[in-house]
């Protein structure tokens, strides 16, 4: 009973999130801040069950994955307020390359430490693509970069987020992050899942890449249509409206396929 009750108030959640935030991007405001409203909402219960499973679980690869996640959604529901925040003051736009480093400098943190789970559950012990040895090349190449944005935002103007006076290196510190994030997971992940004899971990790991994958989809949607990204800004942030709404209920779900097939219980003191 407890589950379909969830259920349902996540799958209402999800529709009044969509609903709200395309009717937002064409016709007010207003509903597009009550469709982040619903977004975040829908983060949040990714947060509540990797907080819950870490609590509850002993087993410390699913306890560590569920930790990677809930920081995950803090993350993205991070970018996603900043984003929807609008662009109109240097302020926002500073904030939104501080959250936009620091959003895909943990979400590499938790492609890497999952691709390295997985290979514990590999009967074989398989190093994917040689991932032991790749990634130490790859992780000070996303964290100079992350960092480099917080300066980059006292440097720049936040004119650029708006596509005005944009230089290359604006673009790679912007981009590397984000490319080397979710690259790297749509690469390693479903191979080390399909290598994984844990159906709990190839289940998570399946659901995180359908959410780098939707995500980068209407990311890229969204930089080829026409009109600004920015609330009301049309077509173009309509697909960015789908990128964190369906966003969201991917990572929920990549959270809570960590729980057990029964209730858990509650621990007592």
């Amino acid at each position: 009973m407890r589950d379909k009750t969830e259920t349902w108030v996540v799958n209402l959640t999800l529709a009044a999130a969509l609903a709200c935030g395309v009717m937002g991007t064409f016709v007010s405001l207003t509903l597009l801040y009550i469709g982040l409203a619903f977004t975040v909402l829908m983060w949040s219960y990714s947060v509540y069950w990797a907080l819950d499973l870490r609590r509850l679980l002993s087993a410390p690869l699913y306890r560590n994955q569920a930790l990677g996640a809930g920081l995950v959604s803090t993350a993205f529901a991070s970018l996603n307020c900043a984003i929807y925040g609008g662009q109109n003051t240097s302020l926002v736009g500073n904030l939104q390359l501080i959250v936009i480093g620091y959003t895909f400098l943990i979400t590499f943190y938790w492609v890497d430490s999952s691709v390295l789970a997985a290979r514990k559950t590999d009967p074989l012990y398989r190093d994917t693509l040689h991932w032991r040895k790749v990634r130490l090349a790859v992780w000070p190449v996303i964290f100079v970069t992350a960092l480099a944005l917080p300066g980059l935002s006292i440097v720049y103007p936040s004119s650029l987020l708006q596509g005005e006076g944009v230089t290359w290196l604006f673009v790679i510190l912007v981009f590397t992050p984000i490319i080397g994030a979710f690259g790297s997971g749509l690469i390693l992940l479903p191979i080390a899942g399909r290598r994984s004899r844990d159906e709990a971990l190839r289940k998570n790991l399946e659901w995180f890449g359908l959410f780098g994958a939707s995500f980068i989809l209407f990311a890229i949607l969204n930089i080829l249509s026409p009109g600004e990204s920015e609330p009301g800004g049309g077509l173009a942030f309509f697909f960015l409206v789908l990128a964190f709404v369906a966003g969201s209920y991917c990572l929920y779900r990549s959270t809570k396929s960590l729980a057990p097939l029964n209730r858990l219980p509650s621990k007592k003191l």
